[in-house]
């Protein structure tokens, strides 16, 4: 199934082109493992109005609860700001996420990884195990099938 089928009508509105395609590779490639998948990208320059020498970053995970608090409060603690959020849940419960931040470097993305993969290991026995009961539709016990079932085709948008 496609992503763009697993996601909230506004998906297309509040993301561009080049973010939806970023989204689409993470997410096969989290089909392949890994339980976070990230990237990010320099998005406009110094002096560019439009981007400001920012900095792209698009996460796609099994979706936990408080997720995006962990997320901010993660980057918050690392000095980095957050411009812009666009946060999406899939009908599957993973998290498609795209942020605007000030700066960001490998070592951020390695202490995002691992404070979300503590947060998907913590709610679910295993990540391939939760994968195959969203292939399911969910279920109602507890845990991340719980969290997705409840906020199926959500999405989230903050802009500073």
């Amino acid at each position: 199934m496609a992503l763009l089928e697993l996601l909230p009508g506004n998906y297309v509105a509040s993301t561009t082109p080049a973010e939806r395609e970023q989204h689409d590779a993470l997410h096969r490639r989290l089909k392949g493992g890994e339980t976070v998948q990230l990237a990010w990208e320099p998005i406009g320059s110094a002096h560019d109005k439009g981007g400001g020498g920012h900095i792209a970053l698009y996460l796609v995970f099994p979706d936990a609860v408080n997720s995006l608090s962990i997320i901010t409060s993660t980057l918050g603690s690392l000095g980095v700001n957050i411009l812009r959020v666009a946060a999406f849940s899939t009908t599957t419960g993973i998290a498609i996420d795209t942020l605007e931040l000030s700066a960001f470097e490998e070592a951020h993305a390695e202490q995002l990884k691992a404070r979300l993969a503590d947060a998907a290991l913590a709610t679910t026995p295993s990540v391939g195990a939760s994968l195959d009961a969203f292939d399911g539709g969910g279920s109602e016990g507890g845990g991340v099938a719980a969290h997705a079932h409840t906020h199926r085709h959500s999405a989230v948008r903050f802009q500073v």
